[in-house]
Parts: structure tokens; sequence; C-alpha cells
């Protein structure tokens, strides 16, 4: 290495290096800093074989110090190869405020580029391996997306799952309900994850199965998984979640095409709204839809499923009960049985499950049974109704516009005028040439704004919800699941109360 001398170098012939990737600045500090007192540490360069010489460390300190008027500034030269000026700009930039992200896995990527491997960047930055492959991975942002990230419209959180799709047109997606206040930066990290993945911890296929869809091959062997790229995810990935929707759609459409064929099943015309509510990790059969999930507990059984009690409750020479096959909403294959028929054969049982006697009016198990899930889903109802009145007077949590026009469209007359009556001092607000009210009023308002949109769903729901003792609507579980509601938890306490 040369002898480390200071000289004084005329801004023009400093050049940034060709790999100088900061892309963020806030040099007013820095200029009226040298105005007054001057360079006081040396840039470090390096020559050019066009002459002049390329700024490795410095870059800021040159602008600003052409800003404050300055012609030459102190530089001191080193011999350098590409590999050390890169990394010499990584850990002086370390060492400084405002390294962007994005810079800073533009400087790995030269690395990189350059025949170091990730764990080779690791140890030379002295960093960890895991942290070089995920600033990386921001490089996966398109153009639109890492300016909006450099911009500051969302964070670091937000930018590592919208990196997690490489699709250039989902991230437009995201990027276009962000612009429209559809979307909140604080809620792109849980719609990616709902959107651009899916759940493998409950696929209705092996996962080793390599024949399902032959192009896409096993499960257990695809890369495309959170837990195969550990380093990437890491904690921010919830479960163990396919990375490729299409192909998590395909399979489970081949397996409904698989299902279909068995002979012993029929099909089950009833959409998928009228069989099931949302909730949990699946959809759970409806109890207004007269249908069992032939693959559930069964309650009058011990230790046995819905289907393994009912045919071991077939007399012997018997017709069994016939299994539908119906598609929930995730489009997951779901066996039925017809409640009423199976109910009365497994009560019959010998292995259904003792009571103890008691001197109380004899009444039957399906009257109990029904009485104490109506008792328990009004409970789970209240909570939920409770928990959404709370959220819609709470800060600025915005929610999806079409939720509420999806629920004033299916409310009854009764709850809309009580929503309308309600909100009329906000509805009075709306600038419109005619006077609204009711429906229309209502409709009106939640497309002023995201906020109001969800103060439309809530209290529409509130009085369409509150009084009602049957199963959680579709609708109300969707909002909940929206205001970010723990469902299981409100289950599993009214389950635990006595």
């Amino acid at each position: 290495m040369a002898e480390q001398v200071v000289k004084q170098v005329r801004l023009q012939h400093l050049h940034p290096e060709v790999f100088h990737h900061r892309t963020v600045w806030n040099l007013t500090p820095l200029r009226d800093s040298i105005a007054e007192n001057g360079v006081i540490e040396p840039l470090v360069v390096r020559r050019r074989k066009e002459g002049g010489y390329w700024i490795t460390c410095g870059v800021r300190r040159s602008k600003a110090a052409e800003m404050a008027g300055l012609k030459t500034v102190p530089c001191l030269e080193q011999e350098l190869d590409d590999v050390d000026a890169v990394a010499l700009q990584v850990d002086e930039n370390a060492q400084r405020e405002g390294l962007h992200p994005i810079d800073e896995a533009l400087y790995y990527d030269e690395l990189h580029n350059r025949g170091m491997d990730h764990a080779a960047i690791a140890k030379r930055l002295c960093v960890k391996k895991r942290d070089v492959i995920r600033r990386m991975r921001l490089l996966a942002l398109g153009a639109k997306a890492r300016k909006a990230f450099v911009d500051g419209r969302f964070d670091e959180a937000a930018a590592f799952a919208l990196a997690s799709t490489t699709d250039l047109a989902k991230q437009a997606d995201v990027l276009s309900a962000l612009d429209a206040g559809a979307l909140q930066p604080d809620e792109i990290s849980g719609y990616v994850q709902k959107t651009f993945t899916a759940q493998l911890d409950d696929v209705p296929w092996r996962m080793t199965d390599e024949k399902l869809v032959m192009k896409a091959g096993a499960c257990s062997t695809c890369p495309k998984r959170s837990d195969v790229q550990r380093d990437l995810f890491g904690a921010d990935q919830q479960g163990l979640r396919c990375l490729d929707v299409d192909c998590w759609r395909a399979k489970m459409d081949a397996t409904w095409q698989r299902e279909t064929a068995r002979p012993e099943v029929s099909i089950h015309e009833q959409d998928a709204d009228s069989l099931f509510v949302l909730g949990g990790d699946r959809p759970k059969v409806l109890r207004s839809s007269g249908m069992v999930d032939a693959d559930a507990s069964c309650p009058h059984v011990i230790s046995s499923t819905w289907r393994e009690a009912v045919f071991r409750a077939v007399p012997e020479g018997a017709e069994p009960p016939s299994v539908y096959l119906a598609r929930d909403q995730d489009g997951r294959p779901r066996f039925l049985m017809r409640e009423s028929i199976v109910s009365r054969l497994v009560k019959k049982s010998d292995a259904t499950r003792p009571t103890e006697p008691d001197d109380t009016p004899e009444k039957t198990d399906a009257a109990t049974s029904d009485a104490s899930d109506r008792r328990r889903e009004g409970k789970i109802r209240r909570q939920i109704v409770l928990g959404l009145a709370e959220r819609a007077t709470a800060g600025d949590q915005d929610t999806w516009g079409w939720v509420a026009a999806c629920v004033v469209e299916s409310a009854t007359a009764r709850s809309l005028a009580a929503a309308s009556e309600l909100l009329e001092d906000s509805i009075k607000t709306i600038d419109q040439a005619v006077k609204i009210a009711g429906k229309e009023g209502l409709v009106a308002l939640s497309m002023t704004s995201n906020r109001q949109a969800r103060r439309v769903a809530t209290a529409v729901l509130i009085f369409e919800e509150a009084d009602a003792i049957s199963e959680v609507s579709p609708s109300l579980q969707a909002l909940a699941k929206l205001c970010e509601i723990d469902l299981d938890a409100i289950e599993r306490e009214i389950r635990k109360a006595p």
C-alpha cells in the first residue's frame, strides 16, 4: 500500500465509485458544518485509469463541500481493489447515520457479484449471515416499491413482506391499494401473508405426493416454503407457509378433482358461505346448514370423529348414511354428513358417551346439545360485537371499504335505519346535491374514507347481530378478523366458562 499522505484535490477531479449505492442524503447540517469548519476528516480515494480519483469514502462530504462553495477537499489516496473498496464503503457507512437498508443490500450484492457468498460477506463485514440474506432479499422489490420504501411510505417489516413475492404485478397491486388508502402501511405485512402465501400446516394432500401436480413436485422438497427460507423470514412468518399461492391453488383444485372421483360421495351443491363460517385454521361447518363435518370430533362418542362413530354404529348389512362432498371458502374438499340422520344413529350406539342420571325432567340429547351450542354461539357473538364497538371509536385503524358495502347490502331494513340514525350527523356532512339517508346515506358515507367505511360496517353489524342467538355469521366473522379480534381466544374463554 502506498504511503498515506493527505493532499488537497480539486472537487472536479473526484468521482463517486461506480458501485456507490447511497440514495438517502441529509446534507444541510453537514454543509453548514463544513462552511464554518472546513472538511475535518479526509476523503479516502483511489486513482482512476481515466484520470482523477474514485471517492471510496466521503461522497457525502464531497457533495456538502460543493454546496458550501469549496473548490478543494483533503483526500487520502489508497491502493484498493474493487472488493476492498466496496467493503470499506459498507464499513464506513455502517458507522454513520442514514444508510438505507436498500443501499446496504446493493453493497452486499456488489460483493456477491464479485464472487463472495453470503457467509463470506458476513465474515468480511462482521455481520450475521441471516442479515446479509434478508437485506439482499429487498432487491426483489421492483423499482416503484423500492422507491416507496426509500421515500418512507412503509417500514422495513412491510418491505420484507412485499419482497417475499417477486411478482411485480402483485407488488403493484399493493402499492395501488396503498395509494388509494384502502391499505395502511402497518397492514401490508398481514395482507401480503394472507394474499400471497398460503398455509401448509393443514393441507388435504400428502406433502410427499409428487404426482398430484406433476410440474410442481412434492411440497416436502419444494424450496418455496417458509421453513426452507428461515434465514429470509425468521420470526416474520407465522406457521408453515407456501410462498407460491398459484401452485397451492392448483394442488387444492387437483385434490378436489381427485375426491370428486370417489364413487361413495355425493357432491353437495350449496355454496360455501351457506355451509361454512370462517374461523380458526379452517372454516367451520354452520349448524344452520343441517350438516356435520365427517372428520370433526363427535360429541357423543369419546375420541371418535363423526365418520368413525357413524360407520361403527351402522347395523351389519344396513346401508350407511350418505357422505357429501363440498368445497369451503379456501377451496378445500370437505366431507359432510346430515346431522339429523347421523345423530340419531350414533345415539343408539353402545359407544355413546355415558351421562350421569339426575332427577330433572328428561330432555333429549339433541335438544340439550342444541341449546348449549346456541348459548355458546350467542356469547361468542356478543363478545365480537363488544369488540367491534370498542374498535369503532379507537383511533384511525382503517379497514376495507368493500366490507361496508357488503354489510349494508345484506342487512335488514331495521338495522339500516338504526345505523343511519346513529351516523346521521356524519352523513349530513357529505357534500351532496340531493339529500341522502338510509341505505344510500350509509353507502355514500362509507365511500368518503376507510375510517368512515369502518364506522358504517361496525354500526350496521352491531344492530344486525347484537340480539341474534344463532351461529356467528360469515360477515360478522370477516369484519372481526379485519379488526384483529382474536376469535379463537374468545371461543376458548367461552368454552372454559361454567
